[in-house]
């Protein structure tokens, strides 16, 4: 049923099956479902009221059918304002869950602002690197490749030192040639 006032309102991108402003957050999603079925309500109603004003205006109607008319008219909107609040309780009970499962995340994982589809921190951790520019990804991954050239430098100048320093005792504990040969003499 949604699907069909949608596409009436020209709101789906098309060939996707997709509305344009609904992105990927499960709350925008609903909001603007909601939304669009208020106003198709609201549509409904006004059309309602505007057959209901023909009808009050002719003479010839009985006070009777004009009585049932604002009977009829009057419990629409009592119905209309019944359903806003209780998908407006919804969607906050929605941003609640939202933010509650926020939270539980891990802190290196992107987090989704309440009204939109961008993460808030996806820019501060190389885990979230798929957010990044492209130029952005290109200089994280020269620099991590240099700090992995300056690593094994680093390396190589330890093993070197290591080296050097056990040659060093090995000649230090090694007795001169002059010292072991006895001469009888």
């Amino acid at each position: 049923m949604l699907d069909r006032k949608f596409r009436a309102n020209g709101v789906y991108l098309r060939g996707t099956g997709v509305c344009e402003c609904m992105g990927t957050n499960p709350y925008s999603r609903f909001k603007h479902l909601a939304a669009s079925e208020l106003k198709m309500q609201l549509a409904e109603m006004n059309q309602t009221i505007a057959e209901a004003r023909e009808v009050l205006a002719d003479k010839d109607g009985t006070i009777e059918e004009k009585e049932q008319i604002v009977r009829m008219v009057t419990r629409e909107k009592e119905a209309l304002a019944r359903e806003n609040r209780t998908l407006a309780s919804d969607m906050e009970r929605l941003r609640r869950a939202l933010d509650d499962f926020q939270e539980s995340l891990p802190p290196e994982l992107p987090r989704l602002q309440s009204d939109g589809n961008t993460p808030a921190n996806a820019s501060n951790t190389p885990a979230n690197a798929s957010w990044q520019q492209p130029q952005q990804q290109q200089q994280q991954q020269q620099q991590q490749q240099q700090q992995q050239q300056q690593q094994q430098q680093q390396q190589q100048q330890q093993q070197q030192q290591q080296q050097q320093q056990q040659q060093q005792q090995q000649q230090q504990h090694r007795v001169p040639d002059e010292i072991n040969t006895y001469s009888g003499e």
